[in-house]
């Protein structure tokens, strides 16, 4: 898909590339292609999508949180539906919460009504009572997936 909508739009063609660094740097990396290019995809996903699904992502990137925060914000009056489906105790609903609101006071932070976590895993999540909450939310398209 990423493939067509390169050689519809006349792109550069680019392989993903794998690049471990560390926060400070990757923070440098995303102002450059391929990596601007994928954040913003990103970002306009989660601008246009009624539901999020966020699954395995510990919300300790903050390239990936600063993206999130941000949509938040310009989705202010019309806030997305968001399932986080996790394994485990951790994240916290209250690192969550925090991650997606971003800390801006203009803004309300995410409430229980539109963001839920799951804690039993991928595997098992489209078959529990929180997914079909989310998924019966009568929304559009899932944006992103996390994994």
């Amino acid at each position: 898909m990423m493939r067509d909508f390169v050689r519809i739009c006349g792109l550069p063609r680019w392989e993903p590339v794998e690049v471990l660094t560390n926060q400070s740097a990757k923070n440098q990396l995303i102002a450059t292609e391929p990596f601007w290019f994928a954040y913003t995809v990103f970002f306009h996903a989660l601008l246009t999508a009624d539901r999020w699904l966020i699954a395995g992502y510990s919300f300790r990137d903050a390239c990936v949180n600063d993206i999130l925060a941000q949509v938040w914000t310009h989705r202010k009056n019309n806030p997305p539906q968001i399932l986080v489906v996790a394994y485990g105790d951790e994240p916290k609903y209250e690192e969550i919460s925090a991650a997606i609101w971003g800390g801006n006071r203009s803004v309300a932070a995410p409430t229980r009504a539109n963001l839920r976590v799951y804690r039993h895993g991928i595997a098992v999540a489209p078959n529990c009572s929180t997914w079909a909450r989310w998924d019966g939310a009568g929304l559009g398209d899932v944006a992103w997936q996390l994994t």
